[in-house]
């Protein structure tokens, strides 16, 4: 089971906390990812969706993350980082 959970921050929605320490290197979650091309973003634009869009490497295709992974923080600064 993953060491994290969602919880309502109230100010800025939803959000993904840890349940208990995390060690350095630790493997917090494995989520699945769709993968769309970069043509598709003015169709995503319209929907919910595009709130959990992010842009995949340099090959500017599009990636939305499904699972805990379309909550994580977005930070400039993050305590986590994460692979594809």
């Amino acid at each position: 089971m993953a060491p994290i959970c969602i919880k309502n921050t109230g100010k800025y929605g939803r959000g993904v906390y840890s349940t208990r320490d995390i060690k350095k290197g630790e493997l917090i979650e494995v989520s699945p990812v769709l993968i769309s091309p970069e043509k598709e973003w003015e169709y995503l634009e319209k929907t919910i969706l595009f709130n959990y869009c992010f842009f995949l490497g340099d090959h500017n295709d599009i990636a939305i993350a499904l699972g805990y992974g379309a909550l994580f923080n977005h930070s400039y600064t993050p305590n986590a980082t994460f692979d594809l």
